[in-house]
């Protein structure tokens, strides 16, 4: 690990929005390069490039970006999710087999990975396995088959008869569902074999378009406050996609104090270094401010990245907010 490429690759990432808008005026820029590289972008799809001016960013927009993102350093796009949504932030997901028509086809897609691919940056998915939309065929055929206990469906979600914390009354189906994030978001039961195949397949559907990893939501509550059961399941996560493709980056969002994540990085996955982000201030011109100067953060930096090294062999990634509130930048 080389302290001096991440604090480069931050400094690039943190002021890349305020050079785009203002021009290089006053700033020496030198070339580089993202082959052997390891700094990822985050892409809120929804607002990031619009290719056919119906103003919402797609798939294309991000295509026709390549060049800009190659200049920058870029070796890895993570994008928000894509799957076909009724949000506009897709953490609903209705079909985990489609591209939401907003952000284009799957034609789209494949072309997005191929020119990606062209130009050494891999494409990492957010796959959102904890809920998905109360609107889906996923949540439709558990509540057609609630009562059916020989049915594949059954139990596919998290319910009870009488009111429990996190859960919600959803009245077409009389019952109280687990939806800590929204009623809106109903959250799988992972126990569930039928959930946790379906899954697996999901997973491997796009490593075979393709893709060079995923990020996973809020792991935190695939068993709400059990991380022992939280971690298991990453490890299963992990252990499916190697079965289809051995170079895979997976990383999950476990926000929580940096004691629990150590035992998240335990899964095989990597894990955001979210204790030193949180230390930073709000940013002035696009530039990340950290109150105790660039030396506690080299220093937060390399003690997170030894603890981790130390729970699994593997590096943190360091979560910086940039000028777009979307935005979040992850080096490893």
């Amino acid at each position: 690990m080389k302290l001096r490429k991440i604090l480069l690759s931050l400094g690039l990432l943190s002021l890349s929005s305020s050079l785009a808008s203002c021009g290089t005026n006053g700033y020496k820029i030198e070339p580089v390069s993202n082959q052997g590289g390891s700094v990822f972008y985050e892409i809120f799809v929804y607002s990031f490039a619009d290719s056919n001016g119906d103003g919402i960013g797609d798939l294309k927009g991000i295509t026709n970006k390549l060049d800009y993102l190659a200049d920058l350093g870029v070796s890895y796009l993570w994008l928000t999710p894509i799957h076909k949504s009724p949000s506009y932030h897709k953490y609903d997901v209705l079909d985990y087999y489609s591209i939401d028509p907003k952000f284009g086809t799957m034609d789209d897609f494949e072309e997005l990975v191929s020119k990606a691919k062209e130009k050494n940056i891999g494409i990492i998915m957010d796959m959102v396995f904890n809920h998905c939309s109360v609107q889906s065929a996923w949540f439709n055929n558990w509540a057609d088959n609630i009562a059916n206990k020989e049915s594949k469906y059954y139990d596919n979600f998290k319910w009870s008869l009488t009111p429990k914390d996190g859960y919600n009354y959803i009245n077409s189906v009389g019952v109280y569902v687990e939806s800590r994030f929204s009623e809106t978001m109903p959250e799988f039961n992972l126990d569930n074999p039928y959930v946790r195949e379906e899954q697996e397949n999901i997973q491997k559907f796009w490593l075979n378009k393709g893709v060079a990893g995923f990020r996973y939501d809020a792991v935190l509550y695939y068993y709400y406050d059990q991380t022992e059961e939280n971690v298991t399941y990453m490890k299963k996560l992990v252990s499916d996609c190697k079965k289809v493709k051995e170079d895979i980056y997976q990383i999950g969002e476990a926000w929580t104090t940096k004691d629990k994540i150590l035992n998240y990085a335990k899964s095989g996955m990597h894990v955001f270094n979210f204790p030193t982000s949180e230390n930073g201030t709000p940013y002035t011109f696009g530039y990340v401010g950290y109150p105790k100067g660039i030396d506690a953060l080299a220093s937060s930096i390399y003690q997170t990245q030894q603890s981790y090294l130390e729970a699994n062999n593997l590096y943190a990634s360091i979560a910086i907010i940039t000028l777009d509130d979307f935005i979040e930048t992850t080096v490893l």
